[in-house]
């Protein structure tokens, strides 16, 4: 199953926390096993997309976060496809994918 995550625009020079609610998706009882997320550029050019991941995300519950290095990563003006990717305790592989525009820090 694919669906759409909402992402408000980041500044960049930031390390913000977006999440992927994957609440509506599971069957009562059901955990996360495991969760990755991923990056690409959907729209501009960022050679190094991937980057922008900073770390391993982590699940609470029905919720996936992931911190996001935008403080030395990441293009100005660039859209990015973040997409996270979850197992779960009866064995659903579960896709949410989310766009991300970084903007600048304006005065």
């Amino acid at each position: 199953m694919l669906a759409r995550q909402p992402f408000s625009p980041q500044v960049a020079g930031t390390t913000p926390l977006v999440t992927f609610d994957f609440t509506a998706d599971l069957a009562a009882g059901e955990t996360i096993l495991s969760q990755t997320v991923a990056c690409r550029v959907y729209s501009g050019i960022d050679t190094n997309a991937s980057s922008i991941v900073a770390a391993s995300p982590s699940a609470s519950g029905s919720i996936v976060t992931e911190q996001l290095n935008l403080n030395t990563a990441g293009v100005v003006g660039v859209l990015y496809e973040l997409s996270c990717r979850i197992v779960t305790s009866l064995s659903q592989a579960l896709t949410k994918t989310g766009y991300l525009a970084l903007v600048p820090d304006l005065p």
